[in-house]
């Protein structure tokens, strides 16, 4: 399972260059791995090519042993940030139906994670 998605603009508002965020979402060892990269546009580049200027992972989801599935990825934009909804499966009692709410950006490193309902 491979899902990337580019989503939102840093540069939201203004006349600069768009630099969009990507959002990779990936399996390791039966479980997700989710990944968001800011994105920049190279100078003088003819048509857009984003190159990845910081990637940030997220511990609550790809740590070892967290055994969680993330499904039906949503990215929308939030002003210069996004925000990442998922259906999620797996971990503490497995049970029960969890969605993902993830806020990010656009400061690198900031972002808001909730699970509901919560992680145990």
């Amino acid at each position: 399972m491979t899902n990337v998605q580019l989503c939102g603009d840093r540069n939201h508002g203004s006349k600069k260059a768009e630099q969009p965020y990507r959002v990779v979402l990936g399996e390791q060892n039966g479980q997700s791995a989710l990944f968001v990269q800011w994105m920049n546009q190279p100078e003088g580049a003819d048509s857009w090519r984003g190159v990845a200027a910081h990637t940030m992972g997220f511990a609550e989801i790809n740590a070892d042993k967290t055994g969680l599935t993330l499904s039906n990825l949503r990215c929308t934009t939030r002003g210069k940030g996004i925000v990442i909804s998922a259906n999620v499966s797996g971990g503490p009692k497995t049970s029960k139906r969890r969605t993902l709410h993830l806020e990010v950006g656009p400061a690198l490193e900031k972002y808001e994670i909730k699970f509901t309902p919560p992680l145990k």
